[in-house]
């Protein structure tokens, strides 16, 4: 959590109906002490476990339905130094989180709570746990000591081991709505014409459209739009220029083939019912850039030429 900001309820988005579950189920007593929270990427699981952990710990929950923002226990977890919470994450440069910390999150929670109701541990992005650190939790999942949580994050639950998955309770965290994600990210201080332009790129996600934004801009986000434009219009000048300019730059390369995907995704879905061959067209576009990505990937020399190609496969994929 921020140094400063507290992860509240109030903060969320779109987020209404799973919050008021897991609120709920936790005054009922029937919540269980395993949480997966589960949904795509930048969907906001991560800060719905924040939000609910706030509000959880909050000296006031009995009579409010979110943290306060002041008491004790709300201003040790907005200075990160709350000591019955434990956030586990896998290390700067690593993709793994490893069997020592699925230790450390035994011993953490194996102790009474100091300053709370429970000791929490948090595990965000489940799915990089090694095969030695999940089975290392089974048995703290199946019989999880008094007075504790265990909640974890993952955008890729398949990646999760059933038995790990199977002593959880899935908490669904869906896309938002265009209707939401726009409010979202007007709340996040985006402008108007900003926020629009990056409905189609986003999947229902804020992170993937503030992180697209963070990286392209509102320029480069209209490029992509424009891009796509002129491939259905098979503007080759402009299409030539375009693949110039990707060709000099990296990160923005990168970020670019991302949100054409993201576009071509969307295209699809929406055609799938009305329009089957649009949709097609869309499903073969978003292949040709996945190819073209790949072979990026793996270090491909020519790499005007390499877009070039994929300009022109792009262009010949018609209804």
């Amino acid at each position: 959590m921020s140094a400063r900001t507290l992860t509240t309820f109030a903060h969320l988005v779109g987020l209404g109906s799973v919050q008021r579950w897991l609120q709920e189920r936790t005054v009922k007593g029937c919540l269980s002490p395993s949480l997966l929270f589960v949904g795509p990427e930048g969907v906001g699981k991560r800060s719905l476990a924040r939000a609910w952990i706030a509000w959880y710990c909050c000296r006031t929950r009995a009579t409010s339905n979110d943290a306060c923002g002041q008491c004790p226990s709300c201003v040790q977890l907005a200075a990160e130094s709350y000591p019955d919470l434990l956030w586990v994450r896998a290390s700067p440069g690593k993709r793994e989180i490893g069997i020592d910390r699925a230790r450390e999150v035994k011993r953490f929670l194996s102790i009474q709570p100091m300053a709370g109701p429970s000791r929490i541990a948090v595990i965000e992005s489940a799915e990089q746990l090694t095969t030695a650190a999940q089975n290392a939790l089974l048995k703290i999942l199946e019989e999880p000591p008094p007075n504790t949580w265990l909640l974890a994050t993952t955008s890729t639950p398949d990646a999760v081991l059933p038995t790990v998955r199977s002593r959880c309770q899935r908490v669904v965290v869906p896309p938002l709505p265009e209707k939401l994600l726009r409010q979202a990210l007007l709340q996040h201080g985006l402008a108007a014409p900003e926020a629009e332009n990056l409905l189609d790129f986003a999947e229902g996600s804020v992170g993937k459209a503030l992180a697209l934004h963070a990286t392209l801009g509102a320029k480069g986000i209209q490029e992509v739009a424009e891009f796509l434009a002129a491939i259905d219009h098979a503007r080759y000048g402009a299409l030539t220029r375009y693949a110039d300019q990707l060709a000099k730059d990296d990160r923005r390369l990168d970020a670019q083939l991302h949100a054409m995907l993201l576009a071509l995704r969307k295209q699809a879905i929406e055609f799938a019912e009305q329009n089957r061959q649009q949709a097609r067209v869309a499903l073969e576009r978003a292949e040709v850039i996945t190819r073209t990505w790949r072979t990026m990937r793996e270090g491909y020399p020519n790499r005007t030429l390499l877009l070039e190609t994929m300009l022109l496969q792009l262009t010949q994929a018609k209804p």
